[in-house]
């Protein structure tokens, strides 16, 4: 990451900025200096459109859209989701995941891992609404079973119906830094299978932080 002053900023290949005229400013500058030494040219594609796998979206009031359609297509076909197999909520709210030690392990566990990397990754660029759910199967990543590859099919059959959603960025010149936590305080706690499984003793937290309102970084 390089900054010029106080407000612009570089990171690998984007500028950010104050206001368009300052940037403007800088590329041309950073032209300019990188043709006198008879270095590589710089090109100016105007505004993001996509960046790594991100879709950026500029709606009419304003606001911007992260969605990565893409992926979550990529997901719903490797798990195998039929179309029109769709859930409303990431996860079951009435049941809690465990080890589940007694249940037949999960015949192909690898691709169970590739497809929370997948989740994973997704999660954490443009769909913080799946994070909970996400980090509940990725627990299980070294001895899956099939309770946990059915939570899987759940949240995937979730992303099918969910498929264009993302973050809305809705800047705010009056807001700053601010976070937001929580913690379910041992949530998961069950005294039948605390002995077998210690997790159940377990916190599950998550934060949000947001900077102008819009969410920057979490995690659960």
């Amino acid at each position: 990451m390089f900054f010029r002053g106080n407000d612009i900023f570089l990171y690998y290949d984007i500028f950010a900025g104050p206001s368009l005229e300052d940037i403007e400013e800088a590329i041309k500058d950073l032209r300019d200096r990188r043709k006198a030494k008879n270095e590589y040219t710089i090109e100016d594609q105007v505004d993001i459109k996509d960046y790594l796998g991100i879709n950026f979206e500029y709606l009419q009031d304003g606001k911007i859209k992260l969605s990565q359609p893409h992926l979550s297509n990529q997901i719903v076909k490797e798990v195998g989701i039929k179309k029109g197999e769709t859930r409303s909520l990431p996860a079951l709210s009435s049941r809690m995941l465990k080890r589940d030690e007694h249940e037949p392990s999960y015949e192909c566990p690898s691709n169970y891992r590739k497809v929370i990397g997948k989740l994973n990754f997704l999660e954490k660029s443009s769909r913080p609404d799946i994070a909970y759910a996400t980090h509940q199967c990725a627990r299980f990543c070294v001895d899956p079973k099939e309770s946990h590859v059915k939570a899987v099919i759940h949240l995937t059959k979730y992303l099918q119906g969910t498929i264009n959603d993302g973050i809305i960025l809705d800047p705010k010149e009056n807001k700053s830094f601010e976070a937001f936590a929580d913690a379910d305080l041992a949530g998961n706690w069950n005294s039948q299978t605390a002995m077998d499984d210690p997790s159940t003793a377990k916190s599950r937290t998550g934060f949000v932080i947001t900077y102008a309102s819009c969410p920057i970084l979490w995690a659960s």
